[in-house]
């Protein structure tokens, strides 16, 4: 059972939570097999033709999960949200078939980055922030970058951002250029994807610039150019010293 609790102005937002969800799941081997494991979902029919996957599972086992939740949910009514930020509980039920335990997490407000040529937004989670912004650090004379992990929704037009894989040994690193090698990367990307049952995926690249400046003209060339071949909206996400940039690469 999942539980998500927005921050402040909805920052984290319940879609930044389920996201984030999803990427420690990947981490978590036993909830791993739980959630994504083969036979655990099945697709059930509703109504004439429709149908949805689902979980199934027993009222009283829906109950147990579903008392626990009441209880907390009415806690917070009565004490008040966080004004920091938001959280997800993970709920399991032990082999015993009576006893749950619950896994907290604290998920800090996202960083929302607007893409400078569309409407879209980058939500960029706590984890891969930091992430970036050690690996620039520990780089300071050359420009570096990354694969971007995440989800994204049209209909929000948004694009979740959980976690980065490191560039591949074959990645140029110069001052003033950045350009992401090849060696692996699908690889590790495939892997990463399937951990999370498809939930997680590749949905963009960041690189970062010494200096405070927009995306260069290779950036939107590059934008440009790949919007060509890929079958989904993708992000170039630029960290800049004073914060992140955006551009959107749209195959529409």
């Amino acid at each position: 059972g999942v539980l998500t609790v927005e921050g402040p102005g909805r920052n984290p937002n319940t879609v930044d939570l389920m996201a984030e969800c999803y990427r420690l799941t990947g981490e978590d081997l036993v909830l791993r097999e739980a959630i994504f494991g083969d036979g655990h979902t099945s697709r059930q029919q509703v109504g004439q033709g429709c149908g949805s996957l689902t979980m199934t599972m027993s009222d009283g086992r829906l109950s147990l999960f579903a008392a626990a939740m009441s209880e907390y949910v009415l806690g917070k009514q009565r004490d008040g949200l966080s004004d920091r930020s938001g959280e997800i509980l993970i709920g399991r039920l032990l082999d015993d078939g009576l006893s749950l335990t619950w896994r907290a997490a604290v998920c800090e407000p996202v960083e929302i980055v607007t893409t400078e040529n569309s409407g879209w937004r980058v939500r960029v989670g706590r984890a891969a922030k930091q992430k970036i912004e050690k690996e620039v650090r520990s780089r300071p004379s050359v420009e570096t970058g990354g694969a971007l992990i995440g989800r994204l929704s049209e209909v929000n037009k948004s694009v979740y951002v959980v976690d980065v894989l490191e560039a591949p040994e074959d990645s140029i690193r110069a001052r003033g250029q950045f350009v992401l090698g090849t060696k692996g990367l699908g690889r590790r990307i495939s892997s990463y994807t399937n951990a999370t049952g498809g939930a997680l995926y590749c949905v963009g690249t960041w690189h970062n610039h010494a200096t405070p400046s927009g995306p260069s003209e290779i950036d939107k060339a590059t934008a440009k150019s790949l919007s060509l071949v890929e079958q989904s909206p993708f992000v170039l996400l630029i960290h800049t010293p004073d914060g992140f940039r955006g551009l959107l690469g749209d195959v529409y």
